[in-house]
């Protein structure tokens, strides 16, 4: 819904799971604390994969009326 929204950076590839504040950019390397944490498993990164296409889904659904 409008009401719940997510800022959630997060990165889900095969097994692994990269979760934290880094901010993606070339250019804020270094200069600030960035952290996040990797974590491999299998259970976890398809759990937040689903996640992740649910709340895309709904974001297309919300903007475009799909």
């Amino acid at each position: 819904s409008k009401e719940n929204n997510s800022h959630v950076k997060l990165v889900v590839a095969d097994h692994f799971v990269v979760n934290g504040s880094h901010n993606w950019s070339s250019s804020l390397s270094g200069e600030q604390i960035q952290d996040s944490v990797v974590i491999e498993s299998p259970a976890l990164a398809n759990y937040l994969n689903n996640y992740f296409e649910v709340q895309w889904a709904n974001t297309l659904e919300t903007k475009y009326h799909v």
